[in-house]
């Protein structure tokens, strides 16, 4: 079994789309937790609080690169589903 990721709606009624969700998705890690923290705007303004936190444990995705290194890869492993 694996997990999958689905938050394509989160990002339609943002109208992010899978070649822009870097600017509605930000990943960062706590060590201390070893976590990955995911942050989901509705908005893609640089200053735009986060709506919702999604905490991946026990993963450090930010070992992938950037924002749109991550979502790549999410996409292609089909860990992510970014259609709505």
């Amino acid at each position: 079994s694996s997990d999958l990721l689905q938050i394509g709606e989160v990002l339609e009624s943002a109208g992010a789309s899978a070649d822009n969700a870097a600017a509605w998705l930000h990943f960062t890690y706590d060590a201390a937790s070893d976590a990955t923290i995911v942050e989901v705007k509705s908005q893609a303004d640089a200053g735009a609080s986060a709506e919702t936190t999604i905490v991946l444990a026990g993963v450090n995705l930010t070992a992938l690169g950037s924002d749109g290194d991550i979502i790549s890869h999410l996409l292609s492993s089909w860990t992510l589903h970014a259609d709505g």
